[in-house]
C-alpha cells in the first residue's frame, strides 16, 4: 500500500512508539525495532491504532526521517529526553552527588496525557520512587502528537 500518511500521524507514531516509548528506550539505539512495531501482537491493536497494512510504510517513512536527522546532525525532542535520561542514569551510578543536585523530593505533573512514556520516565528519575504526582484527562489533550493511555503509565 502506498497510502498518504499525514505528518501529524507519523509524528504521533514516532513520539508515542518508535522513539518515545519505554520499549524504544530499552534498546541500545533508542528506537523501537521494525518487527516490534509491525507485528500487531507486540504493541497490540488497541495501543497502536495504525492499521497493520500501513505499519511497514510508516516505519519506512520514519527511517527517512531518522536519516534526515542524522545527515543534518539534528535531534528531535525524543532524542533530547533520551539523552537526558542516559546522562541522569550515568550520574546516578557514577556521581551520586551530582545526581542528588538535580533530584527533587516531589514532582507534580499536570496534563500528563500530553507527555510520552519517555518524558514520564524522566519525571520518575527526577522525583524518586515516591515523589511523583500525575494528573490529567486523556479526553482533553492539549498537545497534538501523543497517544496517551493511563494504563501504560
Amino acid at each position: 500500500s502506498n497510502e498518504k500518511i499525514s505528518a501529524l500521524v507519523l509524528w504521533t507514531v514516532i513520539r508515542t512508539f518508535l522513539k518515545g516509548s519505554i520499549e524504544a528506550f530499552q534498546t541500545p539505539e533508542g528506537i523501537l525495532p521494525r518487527d516490534e512495531f509491525v507485528e500487531v501482537e507486540r504493541l497490540g491493536k488497541n495501543r497502536c491504532r495504525i492499521p497493520v497494512e500501513l505499519r511497514e510504510q510508516v516505519y519506512d517513512e520514519f527511517l527517512q526521517y531518522q536519516k534526515y536527522l542524522q545527515d543534518q546532525q539534528l535531534w528531535d525532542d525524543c532524542d533530547r529526553v533520551r539523552h537526558l535520561l542516559l546522562r541522569m542514569k550515568d550520574a546516578k551510578k557514577h556521581d551520586p552527588d551530582i545526581f542528588a543536585q538535580v533530584q527533587r523530593s516531589k514532582v507534580y505533573v499536570d496534563e500528563v496525557q500530553d507527555y510520552t512514556q519517555l518524558e514520564i520516565l524522566l519525571f520518575f528519575y527526577l522525583s524518586g520512587p515516591n515523589g511523583l504526582f500525575l494528573a490529567g484527562d486523556p479526553a482533553q489533550s492539549v498537545v497534538e502528537g501523543t497517544e496517551f493511555r493511563f494504563e501504560e503509565v
